[in-house]
């Protein structure tokens, strides 16, 4: 397909038969009154003040978005998808309850840092972790271990012989029109299959980047293998912008998210996620 085919519309108000969202549709763009109640706020503002979006448990399915003004229901969310930040944890228990550290942690998915002192690793984990280490801890660098090979990232390894110890993530960054920054959704094991192949098929489909594509979230009730009703997300590619309007998104999210921005966001969230594992394998 060429350049001028793919960033501009067809005389139905498509691109590629996708409905063309217009950067002057997204109040971060557009807003004069909001750019100027921004400038006169006297507060840094960092990526623990993102507002994070809770996959409901034992099967909901309405989003609750926490907000200053109070909660909004919602069926779907609908937004820009800025950003995805890719992830892996590996957890002291099965079934983490937020009273553990992070044992390693990993973002290339082929090496995972130790994230926690090294007497916190469990008794059990620590001859399997020496087996797998690259490189000795330094004074500034933690120990780095080969999260590829290690058996608990290898199917069957998981509570029960379900999936895996080790926790694929996903951290979705969602721009709704009406937002200034992205909320943050975290994908449960549950769903992280239906997500990411629905982000795998975005270029054959839109043919353009992820973070050009408007998407819909849904969410459906679900039992996993071991009986738990949980919230399972769908995801729907709704709209696109063009090119010129994908060059402002990537400037001000993508980039910014790609930076570091996102890894820092995962890992407080990570921390902070009591429940981050429970709802299905």
């Amino acid at each position: 397909m060429s350049s001028k085919e793919e960033t501009e519309p067809a005389g139905d108000g498509t691109i590629n038969g996708l409905t063309v969202l217009k950067s002057s549709e997204l109040a971060r763009f557009s807003n004069n009154e909001l750019q100027e109640a921004m400038d006169y706020c006297d507060e840094d503002f960092g990526v623990g003040d993102l507002i994070v979006v809770k996959t409901p448990a034992a099967g909901g399915t309405n989003w609750t978005i926490e907000t200053i003004a109070g909660e909004q229901v919602e069926k779907t969310i609908r937004g820009i998808l800025v950003y995805v930040q890719r992830s892996g944890v590996l957890w002291p228990s099965f079934d983490p309850d937020g009273s553990g550290n992070r044992v390693l942690q990993t973002y290339d998915f082929k090496t995972a840092q130790l994230m926690c002192d090294p007497e916190e690793v469990p008794d059990e984990m620590i001859d399997v972790l020496e087996d797998y280490k690259l490189a000795d801890a330094t004074e500034t660098e933690p120990a780095i271990y080969n999260w590829e090979g290690l058996p608990y990232n290898q199917f069957g390894s998981g509570k029960d012989g379900h999936g895996k110890r080790c926790k694929d993530q996903r951290v979705l960054f969602i721009l709704r029109k009406d937002d200034i920054y992205p909320l943050m959704i975290r994908v449960q094991p549950g769903s992280l299959k239906n997500i990411t192949k629905f982000i795998k098929q975005i270029p054959a489909v839109a043919k353009v980047p992820y973070f050009r594509c408007e998407i819909e979230l849904s969410l459906t009730k679900e039992k996993s293998q071991g009986g738990k009703d949980f919230s399972q997300i769908h995801a729907k590619l709704v709209g696109i912008l063009d090119r010129a309007d994908g060059e402002l998104i990537k400037e001000n999210f993508w980039d910014v998210l790609h930076s570091g921005v996102a890894k820092q966001a995962d890992e407080e969230l990570t921390e902070s996620d009591d429940a981050a594992y429970t709802d299905a394998e």
